[in-house]
């Protein structure tokens, strides 16, 4: 279980003194508020005087993959430990996240000096995102259902040799596959909290569609009548050169 939601006094002088602590504290308050079934964390390192957390130990209790075996074939670990910590120009500066168990995924190093490092591109983090959910996004990097495996492709991988196993093993077999969506966990990283008196809406046939509903047709005026409409014929005659002789008019009837 994730420890008491801390209380922080933010009258207090050291916070008025320290926006930078103050942005801390309230980082620790909202990572003690996750609701998780598979994660907590615990604290490692805090500074004085308030005893404010730098360095968390995160736990995953997801299904991820921890190695390779000598068929290549994924072996796979269901708890992982992360190391969590804050420099001392953070939020300025991103966190410095480290795996402290095995995990075989193209953005942690593998082996070597920085075994464990995690590439998951937080740089930026700190000043446009949080701890809560630098959290879950290393969440999504264990459960495969995010990775970087193309070697010459921004953001780099952090472990080449993994990355090649990836594109020339685990995505050819289905093992995993973002594009397809095939991971190797599928657990809810956060529990979604319903209000008590909240029911299930069972689901019911699609309503029929609307019928269209019909439109009068424009009333067009009648075109004249023409020789082969039916009527009378009128003939006017030409006119005469005498002005005092009037345009001589004829009419039948149709036969």
């Amino acid at each position: 279980m994730n420890p008491t939601l801390p209380v922080y006094d933010f009258n207090d002088p050291v916070f008025k003194m320290n926006l930078k602590l103050k942005r801390w504290a309230r980082e620790h308050i909202e990572l003690a508020g996750m609701h998780s079934d598979v994660i907590s964390w615990e604290i490692a390192e805090t500074v004085s005087p308030l005893r404010i957390p730098v360095v968390y130990h995160i736990h995953y209790r997801i299904r991820s993959i921890v190695g390779i075996d000598e068929a290549q074939n994924p072996v796979y670990g269901d708890h992982h430990v992360l190391s969590l910590a804050l420099p001392p120009q953070y939020p300025l500066e991103g966190c410095k996240i480290y795996m402290l168990t095995d995990i075989w995924h193209p953005n942690v190093k593998w082996e070597g000096k920085y075994k464990g490092r995690v590439c998951g591109n937080t740089e930026s983090f700190g000043l446009s995102y949080s701890l809560y959910q630098l959290v879950l996004r290393v969440g999504e990097i264990l459960q495969y259902k995010n990775y970087h495996a193309i070697p010459d492709e921004e953001p780099y991988p952090e472990d080449l040799t993994v990355a090649k196993w990836v594109l020339e093993f685990a995505e050819p077999h289905g093992i995993v596959n973002k594009y397809q969506e095939i991971a190797v966990d599928d657990s809810p990283l956060v529990r979604v909290e319903r209000d008590s008196d909240e029911t299930t809406v069972p689901a019911t046939a699609a309503p029929p569609p609307p019928q269209p509903v019909p439109v009068e047709p424009p009333v067009v005026p009648a075109p004249p009548p023409t020789p082969e409409s039916g009527g009378i014929r009128i003939k006017i005659g030409a006119m005469r050169p005498n002005p005092e002789h009037k345009p001589k008019i004829t009419i039948t009837p149709r036969d």
